[in-house]
C-alpha cells in the first residue's frame, strides 16, 4: 500500500487556507510510517486514492455538506463527541 496517501501533491497548494508543505507550519504528529499504518487499518488503497482524484471535482462541490453529514454522525456520538465538542458544547472547526 506504498504511497496512496490521501493528499494529492500537485493540487496541495491550489487548497484555500491548506499550508501542505509551506514553511512556519508545524510538523504532523502523525509519521509516515503511522499514515501508512492507519490506511491499511482503514483499508486505504492505492485504487481508493486514484478514484479519489478522478472524482475529485465532485467532492469539491460537495464537501460542505459531507463535512457537515459527517459532524452529525460524529454528535451522535458520545464517545466521539467528547473530542468534537468543546467545553461549552459548541462545535469545534
Amino acid at each position: 500500500m506504498s504511497n496512496s496517501t490521501l493528499v494529492h501533491e500537485v493540487e496541495a497548494g491550489s487548497i484555500a487556507g491548506y499550508d501542505y508543505g509551506r514553511a512556519g507550519v508545524a510538523p504532523s504528529p502523525v509519521s509516515l510510517d503511522e499514515l501508512r499504518q492507519l490506511e491499511v487499518t482503514i483499508g486505504w488503497s492505492a485504487e481508493d486514492a486514484k478514484v479519489l482524484q478522478r472524482h475529485g471535482d465532485l467532492f469539491r462541490g460537495k464537501a460542505e455538506q459531507m463535512v457537515d453529514s459527517w459532524r452529525a454522525i460524529i454528535g451522535a456520538q458520545p464517545h466521539l463527541a467528547k473530542w468534537f465538542f468543546g467545553p461549552r458544547r459548541q462545535a469545534r472547526r
